[in-house]
């Protein structure tokens, strides 16, 4: 799927989620955080559909962070957790490439201030035994605290 797909998707879930305000474009360009966490959990979703609908290895996938609480900026990252039975490279190699590709097409949109931004998404991909030991990014997953949240 092409990255400017799944931007102007997020895009357009932005909009429909700020019916009662202004929003789309100007306001990610102007750095308005709930612009920009609205925007940013849309790209998650979208994200989440293509990567579920596409790759039978994973199981499912969890945002967490910024977006959640509505403070993501301009340079803010998408921190997502993918939930694999098994690692595998193919599946590394594909996220390397969407990481890429939506960070250029982000770019794109939300011009000036993200010149710097060397990464739009924080993909942590935890396989089943990790998920058991709750080890890394698996012990968000349930947690009391700061849960990562299921899209």
């Amino acid at each position: 799927m092409k990255a400017s797909i799944l931007i102007k998707e997020a895009l357009q879930f932005c909009q429909e989620k700020a019916s009662w305000r202004v929003s789309g474009i100007s306001d990610l360009r102007r750095g308005d955080k709930w612009t920009h966490s609205t925007f940013r959990y849309g790209l998650a979703r979208q994200i989440s559909n293509h990567l579920l609908n596409n790759y039978r290895e994973i199981k499912a996938v969890y945002i967490f962070g910024s977006t959640l609480e509505d403070r993501a900026g301009s340079t803010s990252d998408v921190d997502l957790i993918l939930v694999v039975q098994k690692k595998n490279e193919l599946l590394l190699h594909y996220i390397r490439k969407l990481k890429a590709e939506v960070l250029r097409a982000y770019k794109k949109l939300a011009g000036n201030g993200t010149a710097g931004l060397t990464d739009l998404l924080d993909v942590n991909i935890v396989d089943d035994e990790e998920l058991k030991q709750k080890k890394g990014c698996a012990s968000l997953i349930d947690s009391i605290y700061t849960p990562a949240i299921k899209i």
